[in-house]
C-alpha cells in the first residue's frame, strides 16, 4: 500500500515556493569564479614537482669544478642566452677523463640528451652510470655498469629510441664489447663482443646510420691521431663491414693528404665533413738559403654518400709557409645540416662556420683568440640552436699562471650578441670544466617539467 503522505491528490493545495534574490544569485556565481580561478592559480603555481610552462629552445651542460682537489660536477640547463639557468644534477665525487671519447649525444628532434658519468662512490671504487635528460628535465639513471666496468663510446639514434654504448673492461687487453639499450633501460643486451678489427686494433662509436639499422665505427688505430678508415656494425647481422676510407677516396680523385685532422658526419647520415692537411712544394724558389717554399694547407672537404661526390670548401682553407702550424678541427654539423662550425688554427686560433651547400661560400669569423697572448684558448662546443653557437674561453687567471678561468659563452651566428653563460676556475689541462651535452628545439604544447 502507498503511504497517503508521499501522494499527490488532484486537487490538493500546496504552498507556493520561495524564490531566491537576484542578488544572492549573482553571490554565487561570483564565489564560485573566485574560487575557480584560486584552483586554477594554485596547481599552475604550486603543484609538485614544479610549475606548469612551456619548455623553450634551449641546452644542457655539464660544468666540473675542483675543490681542495675533489672534482665535483653539476648538468645545468640554460636558455640560449643564459636569462634562465637551472641545475638539474649534482655529482659529488666527479671522476673527469683524462683523454675524453663520445661520451655523451643528444636526439634533436626528440629533444633525449644521453651522457655517461663516473663518480668514485667509496676510495678507490669507481661507478659508471648512464643517465638521460628529456628538454633539460631532471635526469634519470637508466642503467649502472658492474665494478670494473666502464663506458668508452655513447651514441642515440635520431628517432631517440635505442642507445648504443661500447664497454670496456679495466684489463686493457680486452676489446670493447658493442651494447644497445632502450632510453627508458630496458631491453640491456650485448651487439657483439669484441670490437676489433683482426690485426687487433678497436673500434670507437661514430653515429647511427641513416636506417638506425647500424652503427658507424672508426678504427681505433693507435699510430695516427685520427683514422680515415670507417666501419658499419650491423645490429642485426652482427658483423662489422667496411664501409669507406677517406685516405683511398682522395686518392681515387687524384688528391694526396699528410693527416685527417677531423670528420663529422651530418645530421641525416648522408653526408661527411672532413678536414686534411696536405703540403706542397713552391717551383720558385724562396731565397739562396732556402731554395724553395714548403706550404702547408688546410682544407674542408664535403663527401656525398649518396652522390658519391667529393668537393672542396676552398673559402675555409687556409696556407701557411715554412711549416708553420696549421690545423682545421672540432667540425660540427648545424641541426639544419646547412652550416658548419670549425676552429681554425694558424697564426691564431679563430672559431668559424661556413655555408656547406656552397663551394663559394665565405667563412664567418665568430670569436678569435686575443694575439697579444699565446696562453688563451677557444674550443667551439657546438649548436645551442640553429642561430647561436656554444663555446669555451680559457684564460689565466694571473698571467705564467697553472690557474685557468674558463668562460662559456654563446655567440649569433653573425657574431653579435655574445653572452656570458657560466665560468668556472679549474687547472687547465686536468679536466674539461665545461662539456655540452646536447641542445633541441621548443616543444608545442604546455608540459610539467
Amino acid at each position: 500500500m502507498l503511504n497517503e503522505q508521499n501522494v499527490n491528490y488532484p486537487g490538493t493545495a500546496h504552498p507556493p515556493r520561495q524564490k531566491l534574490p537576484v542578488w544572492v544569485l549573482f553571490a554565487g556565481i561570483f564565489v564560485a569564479g573566485l574560487a575557480v580561478s584560486g584552483l586554477v592559480y594554485y596547481f599552475a603555481t604550486y603543484w609538485p614537482p614544479s610549475t606548469l610552462q612551456k619548455i623553450e629552445p634551449g641546452f644542457v651542460y655539464l660544468r666540473a669544478s675542483s675543490t681542495s682537489g675533489q672534482v665535483n660536477a653539476e648538468v645545468v640547463f640554460s636558455n640560449n642566452d643564459g636569462s634562465i639557468k637551472r641545475t638539474i644534477q649534482t655529482i659529488p665525487n666527479y671522476i673527469a677523463e683524462e683523454y675524453p671519447s663520445k661520451n655523451h649525444d643528444v636526439a634533436e628532434d626528440r629533444g633525449l640528451i644521453v651522457y655517461k658519468v663516473v663518480q668514485e662512490k667509496t676510495p678507490g671504487i669507481a661507478e659508471a652510470s648512464l643517465w638521460v635528460s628529456d628538454r633539460g628535465k631532471k635526469p634519470e639513471k637508466i642503467l649502472v655498469l658492474p665494478e670494473d666496468r666502464f663506458f668508452q663510446d655513447v651514441i642515440i639514434s635520431a628517432d631517440g629510441e635505442q642507445v648504443a654504448y661500447s664497454l670496456i673492461h679495466q684489463e686493457e687487453d680486452i676489446p670493447p664489447e658493442l651494447w644497445t639499450v632502450k632510453p627508458d633501460g630496458k631491453e640491456n643486451k650485448m651487439i657483439i663482443e669484441r670490437l676489433e678489427k683482426t690485426y687487433g686494433a678497436n673500434f670507437k662509436l661514430i653515429d647511427f646510420t641513416e636506417d638506425e639499422k647500424g652503427v658507424f665505427l672508426q678504427l681505433d688505430d693507435p699510430d695516427v691521431d685520427i683514422s680515415s678508415e670507417i666501419f658499419v656494425a650491423d645490429l642485426e647481422t652482427k658483423r662489422i663491414n667496411p664501409f669507406i676510407n677517406i685516405d683511398e677516396l682522395l686518392l681515387s680523385q687524384g688528391m694526396e693528404t699528410d693527416s685527417i685532422e677531423a670528420f663529422s658526419f651530418s645530421p641525416d647520415r648522408t653526408k661527411i665533413a672532413f678536414s686534411i692537411v696536405s703540403s706542397e712544394v713552391s717551383s720558385e724558389p724562396f731565397s739562396e738559403e732556402n731554395d724553395y717554399i714548403y706550404q702547408e694547407n688546410a682544407i674542408i672537404y664535403i663527401h656525398d654518400l649518396n652522390t658519391k661526390t667529393t668537393r672542396p670548401l676552398y673559402p675555409a682553407s687556409v696556407g701557411v709557409s715554412d711549416y708553420d702550424y696549421v690545423f682545421i678541427g672540432d667540425l660540427s654539423w648545424s641541426n639544419s645540416g646547412k652550416i658548419l662550425l670549425y676552429l681554425m688554427e694558424a697564426f691564431t686560433q679563430e672559431i668559424k662556420i661556413i655555408d656547406v651547400r656552397s663551394n663559394n661560400s665565405e667563412p664567418i669569423t665568430l670569436v678569435k683568440a686575443p694575439v697579444e697572448t699565446t696562453d688563451t684558448f677557444i674550443i667551439p662546443l657546438g649548436w645551442a640552436s640553429e642561430d647561436r653557437v656554444v663555446y669555451i674561453e680559457d684564460r689565466p687567471i694571473v698571467p705564467n699562471s697553472s690557474e685557468f678561468r674558463t668562460n662559456l659563452y654563446t655567440v649569433k651566428t653573425d657574431g653579435s650578441d655574445k653572452k656570458l653563460i657560466d665560468s668556472t676556475a679549474a687547472n687547465l689541462g686536468v679536466f674539461e670544466s665545461f662539456i655540452l651535452l646536447g641542445s633541441f628545439k621548443e616543444k608545442e604544447g604546455w608540459l610539467l617539467y
